[in-house]
C-alpha cells in the first residue's frame, strides 16, 4: 500500500528550487529582447549600417590601426567616441564588424520595446504597455533604422532605461492609488546626465 505525502521528506532533492527573484527579474527582459531581436533577424536579415555608423566603424578601426581619425574626409558626419570605440573593439573580426553591428541594432530595438513596455505597465497597465511596445517595433521609422544600424538606437534605449529607473522610485513613478499622474517629460536630471554621455 502506497502512501501520498504532502510534503517532501527533508533532504530529498526531487524539487525544483525557486528561482531568486534577482535572477528573475533579469530573465524577463533578457526572454523579450532575446525573442525580438531572433524574429528581427529572421524578417530582415539583410540590414547594413548607414552612413554615419559606417564612418564610425571606419574611424574606430582607423584607431585600432594606430592612425589618427580621417575627421577631414568628404562630407563627414558628427563624430560619435562610443561607436568609434565600438569599432575599434571590433576591428579584429574583419567583416564581423558589421554583423555584430547589425545585431547590437536588433538588439537596440528589442530594449526600446521593453522599456516602452515596462514604462506603460508602471504608468498605466499591461495591456497599455503592451500595445505601446507593440505600437513602436511595428513603425517604419523605429524599423528602418534598426535595418541600418542607426547610431540612435542605442542612444535611445539609453535614454528609455534611465526613464524607467526614475519611474520605478516613488518620487518620479506612477502611483496610480493617489491618482499621481506620468511624469511630463522624462528628462529628469538623471536621464539627462545619462543621455548626454551616451550622446557624446
Amino acid at each position: 500500500m502506497w502512501v501520498k505525502l504532502r510534503h517532501p521528506l527533508p533532504g530529498r532533492t526531487d524539487t525544483v528550487p525557486p528561482v531568486p527573484k534577482g535572477a528573475r527579474n533579469w530573465l524577463t527582459p533578457a526572454a523579450w529582447v532575446a525573442a525580438v531581436s531572433g524574429v528581427l533577424l529572421l524578417l530582415f536579415p539583410c540590414g547594413f549600417p548607414n552612413y554615419d555608423t559606417i564612418y564610425a566603424l571606419v574611424w574606430g578601426r582607423e584607431l585600432a590601426h594606430g592612425d589618427r581619425p580621417d575627421y577631414g574626409a568628404a562630407l563627414p558626419p558628427t563624430p560619435h567616441p562610443l561607436t568609434e570605440l565600438w569599432g575599434l573593439v571590433t576591428t579584429p573580426l574583419g567583416d564581423g564588424m558589421i554583423v555584430l553591428t547589425m545585431i547590437g541594432a536588433y538588439v537596440s530595438l528589442g530594449l526600446i520595446g521593453f522599456f516602452v513596455y515596462r514604462l506603460g505597465t508602471i504608468w498605466f497597465d499591461r495591456p497599455v504597455g503592451a500595445v505601446a511596445a507593440a505600437i513602436v517595433l511595428t513603425r517604419a521609422p523605429f524599423l528602418s533604422n534598426g535595418l541600418r544600424a542607426y547610431i540612435d538606437l542605442p542612444y535611445i534605449a539609453l535614454c528609455l532605461a534611465a526613464l524607467l529607473v526614475e519611474a520605478k522610485r516613488p518620487r518620479a513613478g506612477c502611483d496610480r492609488r493617489h491618482g499621481s499622474s506620468p511624469p511630463s517629460t522624462g528628462c529628469t536630471w538623471r536621464t539627462r546626465r545619462i543621455a548626454a554621455t551616451a550622446r557624446a
